[in-house]
């Protein structure tokens, strides 16, 4: 097994314990984020909860869906 196939293994074995993080970096000013643009990749029926840990989220039009 390759490195690359490792990794995948790996990140594959996280995502199923529930334990995969990512950070997202979105340019200052930059506008048409929405939640699903952002996450809709790791949404499934399998998803229970998203935690978004985000200090500049101050209005409640920010985590409008």
């Amino acid at each position: 097994m390759d490195r690359a196939e490792k990794l995948k293994s790996h990140i594959e074995e996280l995502k199923n314990d529930g334990k995969y993080k990512e950070q997202i970096k979105i340019e200052e000013n930059s506008i048409m984020h929405s939640y699903n643009s952002v996450f809709s990749r790791f949404l499934d029926s399998n998803v229970r909860n998203v935690e978004v840990d985000d200090s500049y989220i101050r209005s409640p039009h920010q985590v409008l869906t």
